[in-house]
């Protein structure tokens, strides 16, 4: 990897701190999207490497002077890409760990039990993300864990911004419904969540 592009791209170190500035956000955004923190990382280095690339090369959003919610929206893009791809592929192989390493599921159920009730919550919404289609899954996610409008939604996943509002509706019902049946405790419709 160079120190300096071609054309009128970043710097290395420029590029570093792209890397440093929003490395947590996609890696939470695609172990949201694909339910596993090894799969996701390995999706945050792919996205980065495509980014160095286009910075090689000097195309937008990778430029002078550096729009940074530009290139968030382009990062956030390339990993819903690749995480539905993953998810895709997902359900034609499966992959079984050969040398007894548990998944994370059993890792976090082996925690202590002060924190059961935590993770009982937390493997009913990663079950209800994941009955979810997956644009309307990102579509979520990016609404409420990044704080993403419904016009910077549908420039990040390349729909209209009416189509974000029709996904994040029906997102909404889907997941109240699908963690209703895996959690007794949802508050009705309506109802104020403490």
């Amino acid at each position: 990897m160079g120190t300096e592009p071609n054309g009128h791209g970043l710097s290395a170190p420029a590029f570093a701190r792209i890397l440093d500035l929003t490395q947590a956000t996609l890696l939470r955004y695609l172990r949201s999207l694909l339910g596993n923190g090894e799969d996701a990382r390995d999706l945050v280095q792919d996205v980065y490497v495509e980014a160095w690339r286009v910075t090689q090369r000097g195309s937008p959003p990778f430029t002078q002077p550096v729009d940074d919610a530009a290139v968030q929206r382009w990062l956030l893009r390339v990993g819903y890409c690749r995480a539905v791809s993953a998810l895709r592929h997902g359900n034609v192989l499966s992959w079984e760990p050969l040398d007894g390493v548990k998944s994370e599921r059993h890792i976090w159920q082996a925690l202590r039990p002060s924190l059961e009730d935590q993770i009982t919550e937390r493997e009913a919404l990663r079950v209800a993300l994941a009955q979810l289609d997956p644009q309307d899954a990102a579509s979520l996610l990016l609404h409420e864990l990044h704080g993403y409008t419904s016009t910077e939604i549908a420039e990040s996943l390349g729909i209209s911004a009416d189509a974000v509002r029709k996904r994040l509706s029906r997102a909404i019902k889907a997941l109240r419904t699908a963690y209703g049946r895996h959690n007794t405790t949802l508050p009705v419709e309506g109802e104020s969540v403490r």
